[in-house]
């Protein structure tokens, strides 16, 4: 299959922006206090995705 180039992005791709170090660090903070990754993620507005993420780098 060939690809298309110069074409314009679909509007149904989800834009996410880069958590911050100091937003990450929140996240590792939680984790450190107990919370789990569902709670943290909901407290913080997160996907448990960008949560699992954080913890497997940074523990």
């Amino acid at each position: 299959m060939h690809r298309r180039t110069l074409t314009k992005t679909s509007v149904n791709v989800a834009h996410r922006k880069e958590l911050s170090l100091y937003e990450r660090g929140i996240v590792v903070g939680l984790a450190g206090a107990g919370d789990t990754a569902p709670k943290i993620a909901t407290k913080l507005d997160l996907r448990k995705s960008t949560v699992f993420d954080i913890f497997s780098k940074a523990l």
